[in-house]
């Protein structure tokens, strides 16, 4: 798991979305558990978590050698590249990421991590998800899955960096997946 403090972003993130709403999710294939974030899954994805059963592990060790204590334990529909997976996800008091997929998700999911590509592969190559460019902040995102149907047009919310916020016009295209 990455540490708990404040780090560079990492680029090996995924655009997903958790029951329905964007997000980017890093992908960690160091953590030994997929995490969410507590303050993130109250306030944007407005979910509870349940508590932990108690033969399972209340705590883990993250990447900075620091324990961190689990709040709880949620299951969320996690729609990737048009596929929808249920995973369930340990709560975390206090995580740099939202949102982390860790080994348990890369191995029921057959991930296979092509870094050179920037792609990663899901069950045996039937799924490919582009991994996120290094310069996310030059992106501009919808603020929730919209979808709009061929040859029509349609206003949508959106985030746009801040960089851009002086600029009126914008040119939005589709994040290539393969």
């Amino acid at each position: 798991m990455r540490s708990l403090s404040q780090t560079a972003k990492s680029r090996n993130q995924i655009e997903a979305a958790l029951n329905g709403i964007r997000c980017q999710i890093l992908v960690d294939s160091g953590s030994d558990i997929n995490a969410i974030s507590v303050d993130y899954l109250r306030n944007r994805l407005r979910c509870k978590y349940v508590p932990l059963d108690a033969d399972e592990k209340s705590t883990f060790r993250a990447a900075n050698g620091t324990l961190v204590k689990v709040s709880g334990k949620v299951d969320l529909n996690l729609k990737v590249s048009g596929l929808n997976v249920p995973v369930t996800f340990y709560a975390l008091p206090a995580l740099s990421e939202k949102v982390l997929v860790g080994t348990p998700f890369l191995k029921s999911s057959e991930a296979v991590l092509d870094c050179g590509r920037n792609i990663m592969y899901m069950y045996d190559g039937l799924v490919a998800v582009p991994l996120l460019p290094k310069e996310t902040d030059s992106v501009l995102t919808t603020a929730r899955i919209a979808c709009i149907p061929p040859m029509t047009e349609a206003t949508i919310p959106v985030t746009i960096p801040r960089k851009f916020i002086s600029q009126r016009d914008s040119v939005i295209e589709p994040l290539n997946s393969t």
